[in-house]
């Protein structure tokens, strides 16, 4: 008897992972602005499973162009949210450390953030209290494919205001696509799957999320072979069922089925859509997991992912109606049909790829044709840009009779990834590092150096776990470097801002 209650238990328990994160996605923040006057017009979507409302009269201060990611508390309430350089709380206050995440060569982007389209990823940590894994992607070189980093956010820190713990630590580097960063739940309800495909090649690399943080979990190669660095999209299909792509390089469809248990990858559907015209293009899936989604520009298609020939399905749902934003710049306002989200509501959300003030939308997903029910420029909004919230699927629970819908079969334990803060982060005259390395390394050191490469600072931390003061008051004023590294290699690395 003893041994079916545990049994029951842990079904209960994985499938409490959804029903707590089921309200991650409810709020959505959009805008674009100046960062370096101060002029934002930002939008908030409210959402509920049957209803959303709208709030234009915020001003956020933060401004997105193509990467937004935000994340809310288990009752529905914003925690914070990134434009893949700056991390503001729900007091629309940046974090502690909340302007070091790496732009790469894209500093230039500092005033509308990350320009890659799911450039950024929030996930929960399983069984970490207030813990978040900020996914991030930076170009380090011209026309060279992207580093990923992980970033670690604890918002129980500062009277529940937040801070970055960990910035820009690298978890692949130098030969993977940007772009395209989504998550789906493991079949045991707790863990996240996250696949990153390779550039110059048709290999994914499985990464997983558990509460001993993000590993490795090796490698497949299956599909196209992707010889360019450039824009893409990736969504799975809400039941975890699928995951499908979009493929600038060769302008295809990939849709695969995938394994909830491993992360693995089958049965490819590989088909060409040629786009009318040069844009951005997105996909998503309706809520039943039945129908793709693609927008191409001026055109969005249906595909049911049911029929024995997915590409034969393809119906044309809409076709853009010439509609201008009341910006009237010419060939900058037209309302596009640009990337697609699934909302908490059941409905597709479409935004336009310029700077406009309106968003697409699909009311009916689930059903086919036009009976889908898409409206252009549907919904009013103070502005926008090409940014679109990137979620998964929070409330996908535990795959039940899957054989792995238990906690007992993600692999061994992951090495404790440890943490570098400098506080504060700017700082006027003095400021104070934190650190606990990882698990296995016994000391390291610390370098800071300015702008120009020139170094400031050399320190030895000389335990596994401490915290130290940093004179600063004989430095300049601007934007320094520091990168915490031991003998096999860095560690760390972030900026310090000096007022």
């Amino acid at each position: 008897m003893k041994r079916y209650s545990v049994l029951f238990l842990a079904i209960i328990t994985v499938h409490l992972y959804a029903q707590n994160d089921s309200k991650r996605d409810y709020t959505w923040v959009l805008g674009y602005g100046s960062y370096s006057n101060n002029q934002y017009r930002n939008t908030t979507l409210f959402f509920t499973p049957d209803s959303f409302t709208v709030n234009d009269s915020t001003s956020r201060g933060i401004s997105f162009w193509r990467s937004a990611a935000m994340i809310c508390d288990i009752s529905g309430d914003l925690l914070f949210y990134t434009n893949g350089f700056l991390i503001h709380n729900a007091q629309d206050e940046m974090i502690i450390n909340g302007q070091g995440l790496n732009l790469g060569i894209n500093n230039n982007s500092i005033e509308h953030g990350n320009w890659i389209h799911k450039g950024d990823l929030i996930l929960p940590i399983p069984d970490q209290v207030d813990k978040y894994i900020l996914l991030h992607s930076a170009v380090l070189q011209p026309f060279q494919p992207v580093a990923i980093y992980q970033n670690l956010i604890d918002m129980s820190v500062n009277n529940g205001q937040g801070e970055l713990i960990v910035a820009n630590q690298e978890i692949v580097n130098g030969g993977y696509l940007y772009g395209g960063l989504t998550a789906c739940r493991h079949a045991n309800g707790r863990d996240w799957w996250i696949l990153i495909h390779k550039y110059n090649s048709d290999c994914f690399v499985r990464l997983l999320l558990t509460p001993d943080g993000i590993s490795i979990r090796g490698e497949q190669c299956i599909g196209l072979w992707e010889t360019t660095e450039g824009i893409w999209d990736a969504v799975y299909s809400p039941d975890g069922s699928k995951y499908i792509y979009y493929s600038d390089t060769d302008e295809k469809i990939c849709i695969f089925d995938f394994d909830r248990c491993n992360g693995e990858l089958s049965n490819p559907v590989i088909f060409q859509v040629i786009p009318p015209i040069y844009s951005t293009y997105g996909i998503a899936v309706s809520p039943n997991s039945r129908f793709l989604y693609h927008s191409l520009g001026t055109e969005l298609y249906q595909y049911d992912l049911e029929a024995a020939d997915i590409e034969q399905s393809g119906y044309l749902v809409g076709e853009y109606d010439g509609y201008m934003s009341p910006f009237q710049q010419p060939n900058i306002d037209r309302t596009y049909f640009n990337y697609p989200q699934l909302a908490p509501n059941g409905k597709i959300y479409i935004n336009t790829g310029n700077t406009t003030d309106v968003l697409h939308v699909i009311h009916s997903p689930n059903l086919k044709g036009d009976s889908c029910n898409f409206k252009q420029h549907d919904l009013q909004i103070a502005l926008n840009t090409s940014a679109i919230p990137n979620f998964p699927n929070f409330r996908l629970s535990a795959l039940s009779g899957s054989g792995c819908d238990t906690l007992t079969s993600v692999g061994e334990p992951i090495k404790d990834m440890g943490y570098a803060s400098i506080y504060p982060n700017p700082a006027r005259s003095d400021a104070a590092i934190s650190w606990r390395l990882p698990s296995g390394v016994s000391a390291a050191t610390l370098q800071i150096t300015g702008s120009l490469g020139q170094m400031v600072c050399t320190e030895i931390l000389p335990a596994p776990e401490g915290k130290i003061s940093l004179p600063l008051a004989h430095l300049p004023k601007g934007m320094f470097f520091y990168r915490i590294f031991h003998s096999e290699g860095q560690l760390y690395s972030g900026k310090l801002w000096k007022e």
